[in-house]
């Protein structure tokens, strides 16, 4: 009788246990969730930043149309040079211009919600990117 008991409550424990854990990941903010994505975004921000004060505007397809990659891909480059990681092993965020304004958008696959950052906030929030 007490091994048809423990038949019942172990699974019933076994999934209360395994929905919390998803449910406190659920819960944790994103600084800590993608820590890793954001310290390779802000790297990439920094030489962006390093950019835009040498060239007085961020890297834009329409201007660059031939090198527009290549500069992409140098800057992308740069900021993972220090990492022990090699470049095509790293999560590169995507990177997307409209007027003076930038986003790094790190997708989770094909639909939102994402990882970004946007530059008029200056912050990486988790949700739809507004451009």
């Amino acid at each position: 009788m007490l091994y048809k008991k423990y038949l019942i409550i172990f699974p019933v424990i076994l999934v209360i246990g395994i929905v919390s854990i998803f449910i406190l990941f659920y819960l944790l903010p994103i600084e800590i969730k993608y820590k890793n994505l954001i310290e390779t975004g802000n790297k990439i921000i920094k030489e962006l930043d390093i950019y835009y004060s040498d060239n007085n505007m961020y890297p834009d397809r329409e201007i660059l149309s031939d090198n527009y990659y290549k500069t992409i891909e140098d800057i992308y480059r740069r900021a993972l040079q220090d990492d022990n990681i090699k470049y095509l092993d790293a999560a590169l965020p995507t990177y997307y211009k409209k007027n003076d304004e930038y986003l790094l958008i790190f997708p989770f696959g094909m639909d939102p919600p994402e990882l970004f950052y946007y530059s008029v906030t200056k912050k990486w929030q988790y949700g739809i990117a507004p451009l």
